[in-house]
């Protein structure tokens, strides 16, 4: 979108380090939560039909709709 270019190099390369910052976190969180809900899956013990349920759950499936639709 033309409202959202910036023209200063400065305040650009600044907002691109924002952006890699945000994307680090979510996609961070998001393979923690993912190494939470798998860990009595990779783990050994029994494993309960639970344990499939979560483990199966993908937290960001629809991640890049959601940032998409918030633009």
């Amino acid at each position: 979108m033309k409202d959202n270019y910036i023209t200063e190099a400065a305040k650009r390369k600044a907002v691109f380090r924002k952006v890699s910052d945000y994307f680090e976190s979510i996609y961070g969180f998001n393979n923690e939560i993912t190494l939470g809900l798998k860990k009595n899956l990779d783990e050994p013990g029994e494993i309960d039909e639970i344990d499939k349920m979560f483990g199966n759950y993908s937290i960001s499936s629809h991640l890049q709709d959601d940032l998409y639709s918030t633009k």
